[in-house]
This record gives structure tokens, C-alpha cells and sequence, in this order.
């Protein structure tokens, strides 16, 4: 029971910081429709992933997730490369860059855990599917 409401309260905050940077895009009406809603869409599919590891049913095929924690890693290792060349370049972490890079690494961290126990730890989820 604790673990669905820490999850759940997890897949709020994810929410609402994605929905906080679209409204933000909006305000100041800068980005394409990528930058406004990308965060979003990928919370969303996120959040279905999660759903379906805490409820044992398989959401998409396991392709999917693949790519999906392919594309999360990525991201990853992108905002590792950000923070590593600010540290270099002597760029103050504080600074907006910095920080968005720091929180999405420190908020992606426990979905990419859950999703890589959705799809590789929990094979009886994925014989009923296939």
C-alpha cells in the first residue's frame, strides 16, 4: 500500500513539473510544439509504464519500453555531459541550465529503475502478452 502512494506521489510531482514548464512555454510563448510539449507526453507514457509494473499488466510491447528507457538514458547521459561541461568550463551550476539538467537527472532516476524492473525483471508480465 505505501509503495502505491509513494509512487503515486512520485508520478505527481513528475506531472506537475512538466505541466509547470509547458504553462511556462506558453506564457512566454517561446519553443516549438516539441520544447512545449514533449515533457508531457513523456510523463505520460512514464506514468502508463509505472502504472502498469504496480498493477502487473502489460501496457505496449516490450519494444517499446526498450526504446523508451533507451531514450531515458540518453537523456541521461545528456544532462551528465551538461553538468560535466559546466564544471569545466567553470559555468556556475546554479544556473538555469544547470539546475533543469540536475533535476531531470535526480526526477528520472527512480522512473528509469521501475521501468528497467517493468520490462526485464517481470517476464510473467510479458508471457501472458505475447
Amino acid at each position: 500500500m505505501m509503495r502505491i502512494v509513494l509512487t503515486g506521489l512520485y508520478l505527481i510531482l513528475l506531472t506537475m513539473i512538466a505541466t509547470i514548464h509547458l504553462l511556462h512555454k506558453l506564457e512566454t510563448d517561446t519553443g516549438g510544439i516539441i520544447s512545449r510539449y514533449a515533457p508531457l507526453l513523456l510523463v505520460t507514457v512514464i506514468t502508463f509504464g509505472i502504472c502498469g509494473y504496480i498493477f502487473h499488466k502489460a501496457i505496449f510491447k516490450p519494444p517499446f519500453w526498450e526504446a523508451l528507457l533507451g531514450l531515458l538514458s540518453m537523456l541521461s547521459m545528456t544532462c551528465i555531459g551538461t553538468l560535466v561541461y559546466f564544471t569545466w568550463a567553470n559555468i556556475s551550476l546554479l544556473s538555469a541550465t544547470g539546475v533543469w539538467a540536475s533535476v531531470i537527472l535526480f526526477l528520472l532516476f527512480p522512473a528509469k529503475i521501475i521501468l528497467y524492473l517493468y520490462l526485464y525483471r517481470s517476464p510473467a508480465i510479458w508471457r501472458v502478452h505475447s
